[in-house]
């Protein structure tokens, strides 16, 4: 199995986030593309984003979550 990182250009903190959005091996980076990698990657960086928001929201009391 071949490491992200023995990509060209492609150094840690970019395998990180691709890990994050499931891609652990060239084979599945190159069967979905860059622009598809990359907009994966945004939008999991949006939704971790709003997550901190609305957590910081509920701590501070910002807000109050029914449940």
């Amino acid at each position: 199995m071949e490491s992200l990182t023995r990509l060209p250009n492609l150094g840690p903190v970019l395998a990180e986030h691709l890990h994050r959005i499931g891609v652990d091996t060239p084979e599945p980076l190159r069967g979905m593309g860059s622009r598809a990698a990359r907009i994966q990657i945004r939008k999991h960086q949006k939704l971790l984003k709003c997550g901190e928001r609305l957590e910081h929201a509920v701590k501070t009391g910002l807000c109050t979550v029914n449940g």
